[in-house]
């Protein structure tokens, strides 16, 4: 069931681009921001699928601060998601590509919820629990090694910005 929502998203994402962008086409050559003219297009002979998907497999990947680890299904899901945003602009240049996917994120919890601490008598301070896992506050690497040991893996989020704000550049 998941996999079919993010399939209609997909799509939705890819009209809803595609239309945007269409309506705001421009009558002359894109430009940069600094108004002069756009680095050139990145599309190759396979109009351009292979280099969108290598954009999108290094954005695929769970940011690295994430608490747990991104299931197999929501790297698949982000990859096409990704490419389809990226293959719908009408006019794909490096500054249109690095707008689309500005600001977007990928990943796990992204709020790092703190250890429950209490002073005890093992430490010299307090003992502090994370996800059941036990160590001294001030012993980093313990707390480093409890965080790995209960990384878990889980349904990331993908987060794009809004689409009009690369219509110009996209053109």
């Amino acid at each position: 069931m998941t996999n079919r929502i993010s399939q209609f998203w997909t799509i939705i994402h890819t009209v809803l681009l595609g239309a945007l962008l269409g309506a705001c086409g421009q009558s002359q050559a894109p430009t940069s921001h600094d108004g002069g003219p756009a680095a050139p297009s990145v599309v190759g002979s396979d109009g351009g699928t292979s280099e969108f998907a290598t954009r999108c497999a290094d954005f695929c990947i769970a940011h690295p601060r994430s608490l747990d680890d991104c299931s197999a299904e929501s790297v698949e899901d982000c990859r096409a998601t990704c490419v389809a945003r990226l293959t719908a602009a009408p006019h794909p240049n490096d500054l249109c590509l690095e707008c689309l996917l500005e600001d977007a994120y990928f990943g796990g919890q992204r709020i790092v919820l703190p250890p429950t601490c209490n002073p005890s008598l093992e430490c010299t301070g307090e003992l502090c629990s994370y996800r059941g896992c036990d160590y001294c506050k001030s012993d980093y690497g313990a707390e480093a090694a409890c965080r790995e040991a209960t990384r878990e893996t889980v349904e990331c989020d993908l987060d794009f910005g809004p689409i009009r704000d690369c219509a110009e550049l996209c053109g």
